[in-house]
């Protein structure tokens, strides 16, 4: 379980650009039946959309420990990283017709991620530069459908996170002059940029994170 932005990336980059990338794969679950991280125990709904969008557009092999994390049922043994009411020694019922924001997101990243190849792979992934330790940005691309996809997330559940990120355009063949767009999946607003540095700007209480899909114009 990973914390930090540095965390993330240095694991990331060890498993998808190094010889790891042979025999390892990034199996990204933000809960386990074995696992109660601490950094969701008691967690608000903003810190598990956060884990739950990077672990599902980071890596194309990801899951979660279903109803528990669903209904953000994160009661621990003191001290442990346990469930508190373990499903690995009782039976539980849930209500499946209830929803709430965390459900209505994973259903929309699940489409989203259905309907772009980029993000059904894991070893295409690149991290962006952008000058603020507490925003997170990567690009991830699939040559061949021409599909290309930038996500930034905040990993401060708390307050707003911006700043300026640098997207990797000479590889989508975009100049420097050009202007090309970029469509929020998750919200379906749509922005002009140009160039490779662009304002970011990311408000936990709405949506802590951006899912982009970048096309030419």
């Amino acid at each position: 379980w990973r914390h930090s932005k540095r965390d993330f990336t240095e694991y990331l980059t060890e498993l998808t650009k190094s010889e790891r990338k042979d025999y390892m794969r990034a199996n990204c679950w933000p809960n386990t039946p074995d696992i109660n991280p601490y950094e969701l125990q008691g967690a608000s709904d903003t810190k598990h959309l956060i884990r739950y969008f990077m672990a599902f557009t980071m890596s194309s092999n990801s899951g979660i420990y279903g109803p528990t994390f669903e209904f953000m049922h994160s009661d621990a043994l003191p001290g442990r990283e346990e469930y508190l009411d373990s499903e690995k020694f009782q039976l539980r019922d849930y209500d499946w017709s209830e929803t709430n924001r965390l459900t209505n997101h994973i259903t929309l990243i699940n489409k989203i991620r259905k309907e772009n190849k980029a993000l059904q792979r894991t070893n295409n992934i690149e991290f962006c530069h952008i000058d603020n330790e507490a925003i997170i940005a990567y690009f991830k691309s699939d040559v061949d459908s021409g599909n290309h996809i930038f996500c930034a997330v905040n990993l401060d559940e708390a307050y707003t996170q911006s700043g300026f990120v640098q997207l990797p355009i000479h590889r989508l063949g975009i100049s420097p002059d050009e202007s090309y767009l970029v469509q929020d999946l998750v919200t379906d607003s749509s922005y002009y940029w140009q160039g490779e540095w662009n304002y970011i700007e990311l408000r936990p209480p709405a949506i802590p994170y951006h899912l982009f899909k970048i096309q030419k114009i």
